[in-house]
C-alpha cells in the first residue's frame, strides 16, 4: 500500500472522550498532527455535554475529526456519586459503549483503529498495521502475562472490516448487552474468551509485538540505559499505552516522562 497517498485510506480512527482527559487528547492529536494524519479520518465518541469543550479542542488542529455525541455516556457520567474505576458497573457500561463504536464504524470504513486516550502514538504504525491486515483481520495489543497464549488488551485494536470480524464483534455486543446490570461482562474478558474458544478467531488475530507495542508494565524500555551503546539498535516503540497506572496524575507522570507529552501537572 502507498503510504504517500493517505488521503485514499478507507481508514477511521476512533478515540472515545470522557470529562478529566482533556490533555489527554490534545497530546494525542498533536502525536496526529507530528505523524501528518491530516488526511485520516479520526472519530471521537463523546457525550453530548462535552460538544462544546470537544469543538474548541478541534479547532486547535488541522485533522479531520468528527464528533459522535453519544447520550447514553450522559446518562453513564450523570451520577456524581458513581464510581468509574476498571471492573466496576459504570467502567463496564462506558467499555459496552466503546465496542458499539467499533461495531458500527466496521460498517463504515474499511480498516479501523481503536485507541485508547492514554495511548502515546510514538512513530507511524499504520505501515506495520496494513501489512499485518494482508493476512489477519485483527491487531490486538497484547499485554505482559504468564500465559501459554496471548492475553489480548482492548485498549489498542487495528481492525480489517470483514464478514468475520464484523460478524465477532456483533457477537461480543450481544454478550455485554444482554449481562446483566448486576453482572456486566467486562469487554477484554470476553474478547480473551472468545479468542480461547475460537480456532478461526486466533488464526485470524495477530497479536502486536510487547517490544513495540507496550503497555504499562514495560515502561522501563523507553528508559535511557548506560549501556545503550552495546546494542546494535536500540528498542524504538510504535506506541506507549499507560494502562495498569492508577488515576489521571500518575498517566500523566509517566507520559510526560516517557512520551514527552505536555501536562500542567498539579
Amino acid at each position: 500500500m502507498d503510504f504517500e497517498t493517505m488521503a485514499d485510506l478507507d481508514l477511521g480512527i476512533l478515540l472515545m472522550y470522557s470529562s478529566g482527559y482533556k490533555e489527554f487528547l490534545q497530546n494525542i492529536l498533536r502525536n496526529f498532527e507530528d505523524l501528518a494524519f491530516h488526511d485520516i479520518t479520526i472519530k471521537i465518541l463523546a457525550p453530548t455535554a462535552q460538544l462544546s469543550e470537544l469543538n474548541e479542542i478541534k479547532s486547535e488542529f488541522n485533522l479531520k475529526i468528527f464528533i459522535e455525541p453519544n447520550i447514553y455516556l450522559d446518562q453513564i457520567f450523570s451520577g456524581s456519586t458513581q464510581s468509574f474505576d476498571f471492573d466496576t458497573a459504570s467502567f463496564n457500561l462506558i467499555m459496552q459503549q466503546k465496542v458499539l463504536f467499533i461495531e458500527r464504524s466496521l460498517r463504515d470504513y474499511k480498516y479501523v483503529i481503536y485507541s485508547d486516550l492514554d495511548v502515546a502514538w510514538l512513530k507511524n504504525p499504520l505501515p506495520l498495521l496494513f501489512e499485518i491486515s494482508k493476512e489477519c483481520d485483527f491487531a490486538f495489543q497484547s499485554e505482559v502475562q504468564a500465559s501459554s497464549r496471548p492475553v489480548l488488551c482492548f485498549g489498542f485494536v487495528s481492525i480489517r472490516s470483514t464478514i468475520f470480524s464484523r460478524f465477532l464483534f456483533r457477537k461480543l455486543v450481544r454478550k455485554l448487552v444482554t449481562s446483566s446490570i448486576d453482572n456486566l461482562v467486562i469487554d477484554q474478558e470476553i474478547l480473551n474468551e472468545f479468542y480461547n474458544e475460537s480456532l478461526l478467531f486466533r488464526k485470524r488475530l495477530f497479536p502486536l509485538p510487547e517490544g513495540l507495542f507496550p503497555n504499562g508494565l514495560l515502561y522501563k524500555i523507553l528508559d535511557k540505559n548506560e549501556d545503550d551503546e552495546l546494542l546494535a539498535n536500540q528498542l524504538q516503540p510504535f506506541i506507549y499505552h499507560a494502562n495498569f497506572l492508577v488515576g489521571v496524575n500518575a498517566k500523566a507522570r509517566f507520559l510526560s516522562k516517557y512520551a514527552n507529552w505536555d501536562f500542567k501537572l498539579k
